[in-house]
């Protein structure tokens, strides 16, 4: 039983059928190197002809009514591609999210408060009276 524990977990990493590996703990550097390394192959199809109008005008690849798995049809590679680069863009939003989730917050909470007329009653009473 101990020596299966020393085993990596089988459910760690998840292999596409384009090839691409993705490694359920890898770090926001390892994911974006990854993310990076579809879009080159993205633009290779580009360069050979086979795009996307509605991945070009933002459409999401994972919920495109117009995807294709069909490996006959030469989009094919483009549209798992594109399901490919959504996965590993949303994982490393996820982690993004996790690391500066309190941070970002503070941040929309300062913006609310620095916007004129969002003080508080009783300080806007004081500034108010202060500044007659």
């Amino acid at each position: 039983m101990a020596e299966s524990l020393d085993k990596a977990d089988p459910f760690q990493s998840v292999v596409y059928s384009t090839g691409v590996t993705l490694d359920l703990a890898a770090s926001e550097d390892e994911l974006a190197d990854l993310y990076v390394m579809l879009l080159r192959r993205e633009g290779d199809l580009a360069r050979r002809g086979i795009t996307c109008e509605l991945k070009r005008s933002g459409q999401n690849c994972l919920h495109c009514p117009e995807a294709t798995l069909d490996p006959n049809d030469r989009k094919s590679l483009l549209c798992r591609l594109g399901k490919d680069e959504y996965t590993v863009e949303g994982r490393c939003n996820d982690l993004t999210a996790a690391r500066t989730g309190g941070v970002d917050e503070l941040a929309t909470l300062a913006d609310e408060c620095s916007e004129i007329g969002m003080l508080p009653d009783d300080l806007a009473v004081l500034v108010a009276e202060v500044g007659s």
